[in-house]
């Protein structure tokens, strides 16, 4: 017997207006249209319904339904059996013509009237292409049942709408052959629900996203709510704050307790306006960070508070860069000024020992002076090195690499700690073989030792002991294997020292930047970064470990010079012996460096003319005669910047060369590389150091007035 799927009472009683199919006498039951005991009796009642109305009657109700009614007849029937794919298929592809239509229906199809959509096919009515295809599917895997359900379609004109639809269908031995078709447009309805879900969605994105902790209070203390971030990051539940209102406050540092104290106070008044406060909470790794927290009051219709909104913001990132970015300014600061004393210093460093020279020359070789002499060269050349070292710091001045022997400079770091180690301290060494060599700069070593030596003096309190060693160890592998592999051999420093060792939540941060244990006694967490950096640069790696019986040990390797090797050649000393009477001109601002280099450019028979400021310079040479052979110009001038002036200087004298000096490296490696057939010497520098690098700039020099013996005080004139 033919059976008609219904959904509800409306369409069903529209549905029984049309004539029912005749019983088949051989049908069996349609497995699709199988329908509870329930369902057949509404289905006989709708159909005696139907019965009482005449088909212009039930057509009219049909028109003037809200609801987009439609109904449609297949020609042959659709098989049930068909998979989704191909049952969509068969709607669109098999001839069908509509029966019957509601205005509401002729109208999203983009017709005016209801005659003008009977007899049209499904196809053209419902496009495929517009969506219903989907519709139909998600009908047939509802095993074609009147359940209503919500599909995505466009309509005619090519508006996304969401509808509402419920199909039945009429159904003769496993086939559709009827299909009635129910839309109702709920999009507005649609938008609210996903507008509701994305606000929702927003909300627990804002409540419950990282580093953003949200608790309800009430004024009585009880707790309402607490956001599942909270949970995490405090490692505290809403069940243990009931259990215990005071749990949270327990996390506070305990150093910001009066801080707490003001949002609590608030709370018991009942303040009806907004705290503020930044303090520190302990999180559930057991780190302090830092918060800003707000509390806002919920005012209930009569005014008194209801309830209280605890908001904190985690701020820790925020404040490490603050801090970070305050650092970085000091640094930057002391760059600009570690610059400028090192030029300085080298400038009065190259008149120290232009004088030395002359000194040195005109005292004889068995003279007491002598010892005096070379002592005060060795302070010249630790001032040096000072100067190095802040340029280092200052502009990142590049590293000098050398053989080193590492128990020598130990020792040497050794005799300067001696001043910053206090008494109560006793500093043992053991420095191991003295051939032990490594190459790299001796300047960063030092800095390296003494880095360690003062975070060990620091983790002693009290009494202790602080030992150095040096040793040689074979390639390990472990974590430093990518290092070890390298390198066959490794000279060890090691510092250990007797405080209290390295505590447990700083082991994976010591060498992090910015990060310091001693926050409170001034320190600012670069040491072991700067160390580490030295270090690494200089094929090496460090490791540290936590003793036993108290303190801990620092271990600094790097690779082991197989070959010391002889020192560098030094330039010869003495004068030109190659030298004829060329003219040079000196521009110097500093008085003491203008008369030494007179002093000894004379010497060797040049003719020599100095100034002393930008102007005299381009004065002299826009009217000397002959034109000078030789410039040697100060790169910083009161009036004028050497490198920079260049143009101005070679159109008044074209076939001169140019050196210039200053006490900044940094600065002449950029002009070098800028400028190449500019020559540079870096101050300080030494007679010999300078009478070789003029010699290569005026080769045509001659030896007659280069005799050894001359007087190196003859000075040159002065313009």
């Amino acid at each position: 017997m033919p059976q008609e799927t219904l959904g509800s009472t409306e369409e069903g009683r529209l549905a029984a207006s049309k004539p029912r199919a005749k019983p088949s006498r051989n049908r069996k039951p349609s497995t699709p249209a199988a329908q509870p005991a329930a369902g057949k009796r509404r289905t006989r009642s709708l159909s005696s319904a139907r019965r009482c109305l005449s088909q212009d009657d039930f057509r009219n109700l049909i028109t003037i339904s809200s609801a987009s009614i439609a109904c449609f007849d297949f020609s042959p029937p659709i098989p049930c059996s068909l998979e989704s794919s191909g049952f969509v298929a068969s709607l669109f592809e098999t001839p069908s013509r509509c029966l019957e239509s509601s205005l509401t229906f002729a109208l999203s199809c983009g017709h005016a009237t209801v005659d003008d959509v009977i007899g049209l096919p499904l196809s053209s009515l419902l496009p495929r292409n517009l969506g219903y295809g989907d519709a139909f599917r998600r009908w047939h895997e509802s095993r074609l049942t009147g359940q209503g359900f919500e599909a995505s379609v466009k309509t005619a004109q090519g508006d996304q709408v969401t509808l509402q639809a419920v199909c039945y269908g009429r159904f003769e031995e496993d086939h559709l052959t009827r299909l009635w078709l129910v839309f109702r447009d709920v999009t507005p309805q649609a938008r609210a629900v996903l507008a509701l879900s994305q606000a929702e969605l927003h909300y627990r994105s804002l409540v419950e996203r990282p580093g953003l902790l949200l608790v309800r209070i009430r004024p009585d203390g009880s707790y309402d709510y607490m956001s599942k971030s909270t949970e995490e990051l405090l490692g505290v539940t809403l069940e243990d704050v009931s259990a215990n209102p005071a749990a949270i406050r327990n996390l506070a540092h305990p150093d910001d307790l009066d801080k707490v104290r003001q949002i609590l106070d608030a709370r018991v008044a009942r303040h009806p306006a907004v705290i503020e406060t930044e303090h520190r909470l302990r999180l559930k790794s057991g780190d302090y960070h830092w918060f800003i927290v707000r509390q806002y009051p919920k005012l209930a219709t009569s005014g008194e508070v209801e309830y209280y909104d605890l908001l904190a913001f985690d701020v820790q990132k925020q404040r490490e860069m603050e801090f970070k970015l305050a650092q970085y300014s000091k640094s930057a600061l002391v760059g600009q000024l570690s610059a400028g004393v090192a030029h300085d210093l080298n400038n009065h460093l190259t008149a120290i020992r232009c004088q030395l020279e002359i000194a040195h020359s005109l005292t004889l070789d068995n003279s007491p002076a002598q010892d005096a002499l070379r002592a005060v060269q060795r302070a010249v050349e630790d001032c040096h090195q000072m100067g190095q070292q802040l340029l280092t710091v200052g502009r990142g001045g590049s590293p000098k690499p050398a053989s080193v022997k590492v128990p020598d400079l130990v020792a040497a770091t050794l005799t300067l700690a001696r001043y910053v180690i206090p008494p109560r301290i006793t500093v043992r060494s053991h420095l191991g073989d003295p051939q032990s060599c490594i190459w790299g700069d001796p300047v960063q070593l030092q800095q390296v030792i003494m880095n360690l030596l003062l975070n060990a003096r620091d983790a002693i309190v009290d009494r202790g002991d602080i030992t150095v060693s040096v040793s040689r160890v074979s390639a390990r592998g472990g974590t430093d294997s990518l290092t070890a592999g390298r390198f066959s051999a490794f000279v060890c420093i090691a510092v250990r020292d007797t405080g209290s060792g390295i505590p447990n939540d700083a082991l994976g941060h010591i060498f992090s930047p910015f990060f310091s244990t001693k926050r409170d006694r001034g320190g600012n967490g670069l040491g072991l970064s700067m160390v580490k950096t030295i270090v690494e640069a200089q094929h090496g790696f460090i490791s540290f470990s936590n003793e036993p019986t108290g303190g801990a040990t620092f271990s600094v390797c790097l690779p082991l010079l197989t070959d010391a090797g002889e020192p560098l050649p030094k330039p010869a000393s003495g004068h030109c012996t190659d030298a004829r009477r060329s003219s040079i001109v000196v521009a110097e601002d500093a008085d003491d460096i203008r008369h030494a280099l007179v002093s000894c450019l004379a010497a060797l028979g040049h003719v020599v003319t100095a100034v002393a400021s930008g102007r005299d310079l381009a004065k002299h040479l826009l009217s000397c005669v002959p034109p000078p052979d030789l410039l040697i110009l100060d790169e910083h001038l009161p009036d004028q910047i050497a490198s920079e002036s260049l143009p101005d200087i070679r159109r008044l004298q074209p076939s001169a060369k140019i050196l210039i000096v200053s006490g900044e490296p940094t600065r002449l490696a950029e002009i070098g590389r800028s400028i190449p057939a500019i020559a540079t010497l870096p101050k300080p520098f030494t007679l010999p150091e300078l009478v070789l690098t003029v010699s290569r700039l005026l080769p045509r020099c001659g030896s007659e007035h280069a005799a050894k013996g001359r007087v190196l005080g003859v000075k040159g004139q002065e313009a």
